[in-house]
């Protein structure tokens, strides 16, 4: 039975129970630490039940024929022997006295020393493969922001665990398709629940949505789909999802280990094997963990204006990186979405795409950014297509952004503006984009077509006469709304209003009077 008939047998309400349980469990730690944190340990633990069940699962398929069972393989011997043939099948290992049914038994029991075989868990788990390093970062069951107290903040997990242990569905590839918009879910969840921080971890999924099928158009597989400041992995499973799964290899890097940790899970959660993925911890512009690879597809949303990004290197130093060399210059220390913007050009493969996410800033500041993205605009001739999009979409910001698309040896010389600042439906904290705004955007892209106060191909000599000023208020005129004036009801109230202040005046003319009269006396 397929994975998706297996889930359709799963009801609606298991499906929100499920949802709604992990969401619950986090209650213990709300207030104490962010929502990276919030987030990585709720998933941590349902990542670890998950990891242990599938792996029992499969070992137990192997044994059955010799009739026994994975927890109950203690011997050195038949360890090693299953240790082996997990870490090939599944990338991983975790001995039986660490799984979640022995930790949940310990638990039960009030034995403490779960926390110890937890953490030797984790351990096993992350040391097993290299893609699966740091899977449990941010899971530390000695955090004092948990509480002070061992005992109090070790009942706090066990809270949790328990929790989790309670959901009545098997943790395992049966239930993957499931567990992955679970997971979904929790991203959105979390991060919507802390405006001040969500949009510094989190693309919004109809934003991703745009981005991904913008970059998969005209395409039914990818060899390789890149973020260079990747987060959760939000922006690069949607292009995954696209392409209905026909992607040979992810990248990513992002210079957050939790973050980190939190994609690994998004994507062995939504079944993206170990192999089919590479997710690297550090900086992307001083330390670039995939310098070597050049990329079909790169999506991206770089933090907007990020300052210090120089690392206490000269200009003449960058320049010496061959990223950025034949550009002639770097954008100040003050802000590098410049500097992203080369990073994705250079990993792009000849006929490459790539769509980022910007502050509009981009594309009128001046000073060397005018430089920089006349070089772009004149030079390169990289930049296809630069959308508008709705104010109050990202919750990190109140400043609008723009969506940047990129494409390598073009050779058609002119550029789409689409003003989408109007593709909105109003919501209580921030605007929506719906499935119709969503539509709208991506076949203006596909299209390539003038549409009255919406789309306009603009030819690169009218961009180059405008100094590369990429202002799309410059190429495509907002439509003013003609408000229509009754004449006749016009006049009516004028005159009304005319009566009123000659009225008026007649009795401040009666004042002025009273009041000579007064001194005259």
């Amino acid at each position: 039975m397929s994975q998706t008939a297996i889930n359709s047998l799963i009801g609606d309400e298991q499906k929100k129970q499920l949802k709604k349980k992990l969401w619950e469990a986090a209650d213990v730690l709300r207030d104490k630490i962010n929502v990276v944190f919030q987030m990585s340990y709720i998933t941590g633990f349902m990542f670890y039940r998950y990891l242990s069940e599938q792996l029992e699962e499969h070992v137990n398929e192997d044994l059955k024929n010799d009739g026994l069972k994975y927890i109950y393989i203690y011997s050195s011997q038949v360890s090693d022997k299953y240790k082996d043939y997990s870490i090939k099948n599944l990338g991983y290992f975790l001995e039986p006295k660490y799984s979640w049914k022995e930790i949940i038994s310990k638990i039960k029991k009030g034995d403490a020393t779960w926390t110890i075989d937890f953490k030797k868990g984790m351990k096993q788990i992350e040391e097993s493969d290299e893609s699966f390093k740091g899977l449990f970062a941010g899971v530390d069951l000695d955090n004092p922001k948990i509480a002070k107290d061992s005992a109090e903040r070790r009942r706090n997990f066990e809270q949790i665990l328990e929790s989790i242990d309670s959901i009545n569905i098997s943790f395992n590839d049966k239930h993957i398709d499931l567990l992955g918009e679970t997971y979904e879910y929790l991203l959105g969840k979390f991060f919507e629940s802390s405006i001040s921080e969500a949009g510094k971890y989190f693309t919004p999924q109809s934003v991703s949505e745009i981005m991904a099928k913008i970059v998969t158009y005209g395409k039914t597989q990818a060899k390789s789909v890149y973020d260079p400041t990747c987060g959760t992995g939000s922006l690069l499973f949607r292009v995954y999802k696209e392409l209905n799964g026909k992607v040979a290899k992810i990248y990513g890097q992002d210079t957050d280990g939790e973050l980190i940790g939190l994609a690994k899970k998004n994507m062995l959660l939504h079944g993206i094997k170990h192999d089919g993925f590479s997710l690297e911890q550090d900086n992307t512009l001083t330390s670039p963990q995939h310098l070597n690879t050049k990329m079909e597809i790169i999506v991206a949303n770089p933090p907007f204006n990020a300052s210090k990004w120089m690392n206490k290197k000269s200009a003449d130093e960058w320049l010496g990186d061959e990223r950025f060399k034949e550009w002639g210059t770097v954008s100040n220390d003050s802000n590098a979405d410049w500097m992203f913007m080369a990073h994705i050009i250079y990993h792009l493969v000849p006929n490459g795409i790539g769509a980022t996410l910007f502050d509009t800033g981009i594309l009128t500041r001046g000073g060397v950014e005018k430089e920089l993205r006349t070089y772009a605009v004149k030079n390169k001739n990289v930049i296809d297509t630069v959308i508008l999009l709705p104010a109050k979409i990202f919750n990190k910001t109140g400043t609008q952004a723009c969506l940047v698309v990129f494409k390598k040896n073009r050779t058609n010389k002119d550029i789409l503006f689409i003003n989408a600042e109007d593709e909105f439906v109003k919501g209580k904290a921030k605007n929506l984009l719906g499935k119709e705004n969503i539509n709208n955007i991506v076949n203006s892209y596909i299209n390539r077509k003038d549409v009255e106060h919406f789309s306009r191909v603009v030819s690169l000599d009218e961009v180059i006469k405008n100094d590369c000023d990429l202002n799309i208020s410059n190429y495509v005129q907002k439509k003013v709304e003609e408000v229509e004036i009754d004449i006749v009801s016009a006049r009516k109230q004028f005159e009304e209003n005319a009566q009123k202040i000659n009225q008026l005046w007649a009795k401040i003319k009666e004042f002025e009077d009273e009041l000579v009269e007064v001194e005259d006396e």
